[in-house]
């Protein structure tokens, strides 16, 4: 049985507005893997900061998520963003549902 979460609080992203972002909150995703990574600084991206776990989603399929839950936030993403296959939400906007 695959992992899902629902996205619970505003994810990050200093370059995405917050209003876009908040249309995250409330999709629920299937998830491909669960990982630990290292955090930059922001003040200065070559150091770390600590670590954080964070799942991974296909990008296509949470794109398709976000527009049937908020379609400003979809069509932001579809000519903004450039995304790879994979989409990563901090584990701490996130709730495991399943």
């Amino acid at each position: 049985m695959s992992t899902r979460i629902r996205i619970i609080t505003t994810p990050g992203g200093s370059d995405i507005p917050e209003e876009i972002r908040k249309g995250w909150v409330g999709v629920e995703l299937d998830v491909l893997g669960k990982k630990t990574i290292p955090l930059c600084s922001l003040a200065d991206k070559n150091k770390y900061e600590g670590t954080s776990e964070v799942y991974g989603v296909k990008t296509k399929e949470a794109l398709e998520a976000l527009r049937s839950k908020n379609s400003k936030s979809y069509q932001w993403f579809m000519s903004k963003a450039k995304l790879g296959d994979v989409i990563c939400f901090l584990a701490e906007n996130c709730l495991e549902i399943g």
